[in-house]
């Protein structure tokens, strides 16, 4: 009998133990706010957790490679907007400059309003975004990819990449476009020029 007793007082003591143990793990849980606050205790749990960790690292990564292709590409559809408004105006100037009946003081007006255009282009050209990276300046993200020389023409320092970033585990998006295609290869076959000699051009 008193041996059962004492197994009996002993299995108590186990059993006891082990509710110790337990809430002291869940003591330690709320204050921790973890509920794995040790890898060792719940290795698979552990396991899973890490997992979810770096699924949500990525997740947050990706939002941000998001969010940074709709600000720049939002900055290139507006600054291209205001080219393309700079381009009809041009085509208005030409047409209405085009006959003979035009006063040459009227020209002179159409002329320096031209040379505005180009200059505002050049601007627009060198864009960039909120970081102060080029918006077209492919690759080189370094400011003033389009420089003007000291004969007129403008040259293009910037590079045939197009910069992407990955939004998901299979889609990249462009974050910039190629300067070059852009505003330096005017026309068509092998008489291209830039919107800047073609503005020179007409000026």
């Amino acid at each position: 009998m008193s041996i059962s007793t004492k197994l009996f007082g002993t299995q108590m003591l186990d059993q006891f133990k082990t509710i110790e143990d337990r809430l002291q793990g869940l003591q330690t849980q709320v204050a921790t706010g973890s509920r794995i606050p040790q890898s060792s205790v719940q290795p698979m749990d552990a396991v899973t957790l890490s997992a979810r960790n770096e699924l949500d690292t990525r997740l947050s990564q990706y939002q941000k490679n998001l969010a940074k292709v709709t600000d720049r590409l939002g900055l290139a559809d507006t600054t291209l907007e205001t080219a393309i408004n700079g381009a009809i105006r041009v085509k208005e100037l030409f047409v209405a400059s085009n006959t003979d009946t035009v006063r040459q003081s009227e020209r002179l007006a159409a002329r320096q309003e031209i040379l505005g255009i180009r200059e505002t282009l050049i601007g627009l050209a060198n864009a960039t975004d909120s970081a102060g990276d080029a918006l077209f300046g492919g690759f080189s993200t370094e400011a003033n990819p389009f420089r003007e020389q000291l004969d007129g023409t403008v040259h293009y320092n910037g590079d045939g990449g197009e910069h992407t970033l990955g939004v998901s585990e299979q889609v990249k998006l462009p974050t910039s476009l190629n300067g070059g295609s852009v505003f330096m290869q005017i026309g068509a076959g092998d008489e291209k020029k830039s919107a800047f000699d073609v503005l020179n051009s007409l000026s």
